[in-house]
């Protein structure tokens, strides 16, 4: 891998070669993990089958979301604490991946 924001791997499987992404977004507030997350992607190549795994850091709890502004985010980091998961998800789909689990 040519960045530090993660690992991935090649893997052929039945002569199909997958690459694996684990991407390491510090922890620290949602903007900082998004742009880590972006950053891994350079790597992703959308003609090639592709796995994503991990859980990215995010922080999608009312009692835990406050570490988000505690961290150096916004306030609205901890209020709208699922604002998180739906940004990555969006992201998931801009870059054609597919979700499979939560």
């Amino acid at each position: 891998m040519r960045n530090r924001n993660g690992m991935y791997a090649d893997v052929s499987i039945h002569d199909v070669v997958v690459r694996i992404f684990k991407p390491t977004p510090k922890s620290g507030y949602p903007t900082i993990r998004l742009t880590e997350f972006e950053r891994a992607m350079v790597e992703h190549d959308p003609t090639q089958p592709s796995i994503i795994c991990g859980d990215f850091n995010i922080l999608e709890k009312p009692h835990i979301t406050p570490l988000n502004w505690l961290l150096g985010g916004k306030i609205s980091d901890a209020l709208l604490y699922r604002r998180e998961r739906t940004t990555i998800e969006q992201h998931f789909v801009a870059h054609e991946l597919t979700i499979t689990t939560r």
